[in-house]
């Protein structure tokens, strides 16, 4: 069971947490030159949504990792 507010349970039934999801994009985002709007598309791509640029670099920026 997922008691995570911020996170969801995969198919293998792992919680994918909310840092999880902050670092997976900060890392989408390193991975583009850190170009906002290429590293947007990326994500959006990836996981078949329609986040705006703003809605991504929130999850980029709330990331806790120095990379």
């Amino acid at each position: 069971m997922n008691n995570d507010p911020n996170g969801i349970t995969t198919t293998s039934n792992e919680v994918f947490s909310g840092e999880n999801t902050e670092l997976m994009a900060l890392l989408v985002y390193k991975r583009f030159g850190r170009d906002q709007e290429a590293a947007t598309a990326a994500w959006r791509r990836l996981l078949g949504n329609s986040a705006t640029t703003s809605d991504f670099m929130k999850l980029v920026y709330a990331c806790d990792v120095d990379l």
